[in-house]
């Protein structure tokens, strides 16, 4: 199975898969030290990497593949603009 190209979007938000570019943005928002993420998010590792979230990115790539485990992001237009590169 493949997501879907190009990703699902309304024009506000995107419904895409991990890619590993989102690893620094991932690092940055999941290894803030936000209290009230971390509480919810208590399997997450503190502090949180680029080498976790590369880890993890890579997991969810593999869901893509026989049997599916598919992660996808949901992306809000105004968190794009947070994002550098985007």
């Amino acid at each position: 199975m493949a997501p879907p190209e190009p990703p699902l979007s309304d024009g506000v938000i995107v419904l895409r898969p991990w890619r590993r570019d989102d690893a620094p943005a991932l690092a940055s928002i999941w290894g803030s030290g936000d209290d009230e993420l971390t509480y919810w998010m208590d399997e997450v590792p503190q502090p949180y990497t680029i080498a976790d979230a590369l880890a993890y990115l890579d997991h969810s790539q593999a869901g893509w593949r026989p049997p599916l485990a598919i992660v996808l992001l949901l992306v809000h237009r105004l968190l794009l603009q947070r994002i550098p590169g985007r």
